[in-house]
């Protein structure tokens, strides 16, 4: 069965959960606390990290929270819809949307050319390891390069 993918920031999600229907999974990635309250009947990992790129950081996405991501999606096996949420909802939301989507097959350049989003490449390089898919390091910033060129055009697009 395949599962639609949805991105969207955290706040959007409290106000969309308490509508579910479907079976849901979601994961939720945030240095925030999460209001568990408006979460009832939702499965769902919690995971705080920063929104950098840079791994030296304390604070950074490390492979350890992208294997629990990994064994928390390959285990919601009833849930029909994914999300993926972070504070704004365009970075680390999107960049495990992306990894995710490749892993199950589908077009993740769907996500890298949406300019509304700026995937976090350091969180796309570890999803995409974690998943086994053979995504390295620079592919990761020559995604995030490809993305920063397409919101750049449409930038200077909309002053002309």
């Amino acid at each position: 069965m395949e599962k639609q993918i949805h991105i969207c920031p955290i706040k959007r999600f409290y106000l969309l959960a308490a509508q579910m229907k479907a079976p849901v999974a979601a994961v939720l990635c945030t240095n925030g606390r999460i209001d568990a309250g408006k979460l009832a009947g939702i499965h769902y990992l919690h995971l705080s990290f920063a929104d950098v790129t840079d791994d030296t950081r304390q604070d950074a996405f490390r492979m350890e929270q992208a294997l629990q991501i990994r064994a928390f999606l390959d285990a919601a096996t009833a849930a029909t819809e994914l999300y993926f949420c972070c504070d704004s909802g365009e970075s680390r939301s999107a960049a495990l949307a992306a990894a995710w989507t490749h892993y199950c097959g589908g077009d993740e350049m769907k996500i890298w050319k949406n300019i509304r989003y700026h995937p976090n490449e350091l969180v796309y390089y570890l999803q995409s390891r974690a998943c086994d898919l053979p995504i390295t390091r620079e592919d990761a910033r020559e995604f995030a390069a490809y993305n920063r060129s397409l919101f750049h055009k449409a930038i200077l697009k909309q002053r002309t």
